[in-house]
């Protein structure tokens, strides 16, 4: 079995910044990874990558949103019901092209996730609770 060699996680970040995603500080305790956002309001995509190329990406976003008044101990308040859906995907990538390749796909998922594409909608199959 050969060893694969580690990602360039300068270029990746370099990559990701340019397609629209904040980059985390690295810190000592996270190691040798990216930690990448991209928030698009009410959606957000979540990457991590680390050098040994273990990839991981979670897509979240709100379905949906129902404010309402409500009394407790005597006092009014305004209480807002959130239903949000998420997809998490993990796996490998060997190179930083190859990370790259996979997130600018992630609109295979939901078309919004892909970079670039803040127009398209988010998934909205799940009926409002009761």
């Amino acid at each position: 079995m050969t060893e694969s060699l580690p990602l360039d996680l300068e270029v990746l970040a370099d990559s990701l910044r340019g397609m629209g995603y904040d980059i985390e500080p690295e810190t000592p305790e996270r190691g040798s990874a990216i930690i990448a956002r991209r928030d698009l309001g009410e959606r957000v995509v979540m990457l991590v990558i680390d050098q040994a190329g273990r990839f991981r990406a979670d897509l979240t976003w709100l379905v949906g949103e129902w404010p309402a008044q409500t009394a407790l101990g005597g006092s009014a308040f305004r209480s807002v019901e959130r239903v949000a859906r998420e997809v998490t995907l993990t796996g490998h990538v060997g190179t930083a092209a190859e990370a790259e390749t996979v997130v600018r796909a992630l609109g295979e998922i939901e078309p919004w996730a892909a970079p670039g594409n803040v127009a398209g909608a988010a998934s909205a199959d799940i009926p409002p609770p009761p």
